[in-house]
């Protein structure tokens, strides 16, 4: 029989941190198991795991160096996407 799903709102936050917890950790095994595959494709351009990881980590780090942290909501406006250096 199927687990029922939460009914509170700390039941609901504590599956949401799981969930969230889960797709980081996917992320990073995919990371170190592939660095070089194919993350993402957009108009032409690619970028590795590895690269959108290394730029993840460094928007985080700023981020954070700016006062970011758990539980904020932030806002990131950028006018064009740029996956390869120019």
């Amino acid at each position: 029989m199927p687990e029922a799903p939460p009914s509170s709102g700390t039941e609901l936050e504590t599956c949401r941190r799981r969930a969230e917890a889960a797709l980081a950790a996917l992320f990073e095994a995919t990371v170190a198991r592939s660095p070089e595959r194919i993350a993402l494709r957009h108009e032409g351009q690619s970028i590795s795991y590895d690269s959108l990881n290394r730029r993840a980590n460094r928007l985080a780090h700023r981020l954070i160096a700016q006062g970011a942290g758990p539980e904020q909501i932030i806002g990131i406006v950028r006018h064009t996407v740029q996956l390869l250096p120019v």
